[in-house]
């Protein structure tokens, strides 16, 4: 009996050691790079935010369409691999006391992002991470 037991007590702990973590961001990170378009067009300037779990992982600056770099929450060079939402806005300046969005270089977009896509919950953008650096394209259409 007492062997059992032990077996008993060594998989109950390994199943709740199995069982935790969720969708958590990996520690290993991916360089992501990526064009972002609205319409069709490079989106001259704005911000990528990609979502996790219900909140930011990460953001990026959008610069000619291209999103320049990505700046994760946890200061690592990249994302790590799995599926992100994706939000877009215009350009911010950093607040002191903001830790995710970098400064931009770029003046604001003249062109209006539409609501849905600044939105987590309307914007409908997702990608897939894999585990090499990713490219990763954003189409936007919408008025």
């Amino acid at each position: 009996m007492p062997n059992i037991f032990r077996f008993g007590i060594f998989f109950i702990v390994c199943m709740c050691t199995v069982g935790c973590g969720g969708n958590d961001v990996p520690s290993s990170s991916v360089p992501i790079t990526g064009i972002v378009r609205l319409n069709r067009q490079p989106l001259p300037s704005g911000m990528i935010h990609f979502w996790s779990n219900g909140e930011v992982i990460a953001t990026g600056t959008i610069d000619g369409g291209e999103i320049l770099k990505v700046h994760p929450k946890d200061d690592a060079n990249g994302l790590g691999p799995g599926r992100y939402q994706i939000t877009v806005g215009p350009s911010v300046s950093k607040k002191e006391d903001d830790a995710i969005a970098p400064p931009t270089t770029t003046t604001p977009s003249t062109i209006a992002i539409p609501q849905k896509f600044q939105s987590v919950t309307t914007s409908g953008l997702a990608i897939e991470i894999k585990a090499e650096a990713t490219l990763i394209q954003v189409n936007m259409q919408g008025a």
